[in-house]
């Protein structure tokens, strides 16, 4: 592929599969792939068989060799470092350094057998399954472990499917994500009924006077309500009353 690479750049040969195209054409790969229109190259709609309307450039025959050269190994590098940082999540107890040590060589050698296999098919097979792996696994994070901060790794996932240019994987991806969303849901509502939910759903809320009548009992620490406590403290005996001043003179006016 290097060595070929001046001939490519000169016209003189193309990289040709059987699913990478060597040209690319404006108006039939961009314009009417984005109408959806019936093309004649495909014989069929373009958009919705196996070419993506954000990702077809990369079948231009300039592109093509670099794309192969690059992107492949731009995108499995991204793929790695998604399965290193979901497994991390899961297995809290390993140290990060393991888990990604731990996770290089199946998702190496995984990726090095699909490309051996199916370099012919770079533009769905690769490229699509990379894009899969990392929409999948992103969703599952902000689902599972992200927190508050749910919508970042979501964003990514959906960028991911966005630029995914093979139409089984993307109902692959729905498919995945209505059987999570059931599962999770699944779940959640076990929890409730193992925390009583349905006794405390016939139960009711408290009265909002008995919360009321709590509060006054107790009262604010300044007028001597034991903190945490529902009941008064003993009041200190106040020394006698002055036969002069009639307070509570410490002096004892004489």
């Amino acid at each position: 592929m290097l060595l070929g690479l001046p001939a490519v750049l000169r016209g003189d040969v193309v990289v040709v599969g059987d699913e990478l195209v060597p040209f690319f054409d404006w108006h039939s790969q961009l314009l009417d792939q984005a109408a959806g229109e019936f093309n004649e190259l495909v014989h069929g709609y373009e958009f919705r068989v196996r070419h993506a309307f954000l990702t077809t450039w990369l079948r231009y025959y300039l592109v093509l060799p670099f794309a192969i050269l690059v992107v492949i190994p731009t995108l499995f590098w991204v793929a790695y470092l998604t399965v290193a940082r979901f497994t991390a999540a899961v297995f809290t107890s390993v140290s990060a350094q393991a888990v990604y040590l731990a996770t290089f060589f199946p998702v190496a050698l995984i990726y090095l057998i699909m490309v051996y296999a199916k370099i012919t098919h770079f533009y769905t097979l690769v490229l699509g399954l990379v894009l899969l792996t990392v929409s999948v696994l992103w969703m599952l994070y902000a689902l599972l472990f992200a927190g508050r901060r749910w919508w970042r790794p979501m964003a990514v996932a959906c960028v991911a499917t966005l630029l995914n240019p093979a139409i089984h994987y993307l109902v692959l991806f729905s498919l995945f994500f209505a059987m999570t969303c059931v599962t999770l849901l699944v779940g959640e509502i076990g929890y409730w009924l193992r925390r009583g939910g349905p006794a405390r759903l016939r139960a009711g809320p408290r009265a909002p006077w008995r919360w009321s009548a709590a509060a006054a009992a107790c009262g604010a620490s300044a007028r001597g309500c034991a903190p945490g406590r529902g009941r008064r403290r003993a009041a200190s005996p106040s020394p006698p009353a002055c036969t002069r001043c009639s307070r509570s003179c410490p002096t004892r006016c004489s």
